[in-house]
Order: structure tokens, then sequence, then C-alpha cells
């Protein structure tokens, strides 16, 4: 069994107990126009934390052969720009964002390294998961469904997927390839 996971996502996958908690706790992702979305916070520790325990319970069940990442990315773009992101960033930058989120859209001063903040954060699960599974679980592929538009795809979602390719952190990968 290669057990596909999805990741961040609640919509459809989670139970509607754990979803309304998970919102009184603030760890969706927001848009840019204040739209909650059904999405967790990539940038969240809870939410990476959540992700990674799962990912590497997977891999320790009996008749495992590898887990699969889905959705290990952003929703999109123009998420998320929730309270959290806003101090998580400025504390990776080493100062307040004061002209949020403005600083951080295209054309901002802060822009690359929002790029690379988002980046950090879905690779800090993929590495963490690789690292605790080829520890605990010698020989459990590791595979990841990703974007074909690289390198678009690591600065529009931040699924850098190359780059965690070159790291060793995934055994394949599987483009999308829907259309």
């Amino acid at each position: 069994v290669h057990v596909w996971m999805t990741n961040f996502q609640t919509h459809g996958h989670a139970p509607d107990d754990l979803v309304a908690q998970f919102k009184a706790e603030g760890r969706f992702c927001i848009k840019r126009d204040g739209t909650v979305t059904d999405a967790l916070c990539p940038s969240d520790p809870r939410n990476q934390d959540l992700q990674i325990a799962a990912m590497v319970e997977a891999a320790h069940r009996p008749g495992v052969a590898g887990v699969h990442f889905d959705y290990i990315r952003y929703p999109s773009g123009d998420t998320c720009f929730c309270e959290g992101c806003r101090e998580r960033f400025g504390r990776y930058v080493g100062q307040p964002v004061g002209n949020w989120p403005a600083d951080v859209l295209a054309g901002g001063v802060l822009r690359d390294r929002w790029l690379e903040f988002r980046r950090a954060n879905i690779t800090r699960v993929v590495r963490e998961v690789s690292e605790t599974v080829r520890r605990e679980v010698p020989g459990c592929m590791i595979s990841a469904a990703v974007f074909r538009n690289y390198p678009q795809c690591a600065d529009e979602v931040g699924q850098d997927w190359v780059a965690w390719a070159r790291a060793g952190y995934l055994d394949f990968v599987c483009p999308m390839n829907y259309t």
C-alpha cells in the first residue's frame, strides 16, 4: 500500500467537529480579502506538526510501502494573510511588517522574502517527514503530487518540488496532468 495523504485540506477530509475546533483556534488560511478558506495555514507550526505526525504514523502502519503527499502547498498565491503569518513572517525577516500585506504582494519591498518564507514552510513539512520516515521506517517510499508548472509553482503555492527531489526528500513525483 502506498498511502495517499491530503495535506492541509479539511473540506471533505476531516470530521466536522475537528474542523470547528480548528476554526475556533484560528488555524485556517485567510485570503487577502479576509475570506477564511477550508485549508489549514501552512505557516502555523501546529498545522505543520499535524501533517508531519500523520504522514509518519501512516508510514509505520503494517503493509505500508510508501506515503504520498497531496495538496502539499498553499491553496493559492492569494493565501495566507492571517495574523499568524504576519507575525511569523516578521520573525523570519527579523522585523515587524508595517505595511501588511502590501509589502509582501507583487512589487512589495519584502516580496522575495515572502515567497522564500512560504517555500520554507512547505519544505519544512516535506523535509521532516522524509528525515523521520527514512530513519524510522527504512525502505518506505515517499512521493508527492506536484504542479507541472515548475518553477512558477514554487512561488505561486510554495511547492518547490525540484528542490525536494534534489535534496533526496522524495523518491518520486507525480506531476498533476489532468488535462
